[in-house]
């Protein structure tokens, strides 16, 4: 729990932006609670659903997080800490700046891959699925699934289609008159 004390009291301030950034820098104007909503979104749905209570059982008595757990959607959090829906979307579909970057989930979740790909080996052994086979194509080789359409078909193929279309048609002809003559 030390690291995520660390994490949780980090003292944030706003970035000046250098006059050497060619784009425009994102700063959070409220950068308190900017930090508490990347946290907030990278909580496990355990304790947004738990709650306080869940917590407790934990042993974290951090008053971040508890004031964080009682929030499971956005509208709670944009309640609780008077920040409006459409801030929040902005923040959510936003790059996370530098500073704020030990916080997102998408930056300490990439110190899991090793694990990630390692488990993903494993069950490619075990299992053999092509699915996981697929995926590590995917990750590891680059590999990327493409269709095709190919156009180059006989005109004996075509004939054929269409003899299977027309006598699919003169049954089904054949059957609504049949149906019809019945009532």
């Amino acid at each position: 729990m030390k690291t995520a004390t660390k994490t949780l009291s980090m003292d944030i301030t706003r970035r000046i932006p250098k006059k050497s950034d060619s784009e425009p820098v994102f700063n959070p104007y409220k950068g308190q609670e900017y930090r508490l909503f990347l946290i907030w979104r990278s909580l496990p749905m355990e304790i947004k659903n738990g709650g306080r209570p869940y917590l407790a059982t934990a042993g974290i008595d951090d008053e971040d997080l508890l004031a964080l757990s009682d929030c499971r959607t956005m509208s709670q959090f944009s309640e609780k800490f008077r920040i409006d829906q459409d801030t929040l979307t902005a923040w959510k579909n936003k790059p996370v700046p530098p500073e704020f970057e030990a916080i997102d989930w998408r930056m300490w979740a990439k110190q899991l891959t090793t694990s990630v790909v390692a488990l993903l080996f494993e069950g490619i052994q075990k299992d053999k699925d092509a699915a996981r086979i697929k995926l590590w194509l995917q990750a590891v080789d680059g590999y990327v699934e493409e269709s095709s359409i190919n156009g180059n078909v006989s005109v004996e193929t075509l004939n054929g289609v269409r003899g299977i279309l027309d006598t699919l048609n003169q049954k089904a002809a054949a059957t609504d008159a049949a149906s019809q003559s019945r009532n």
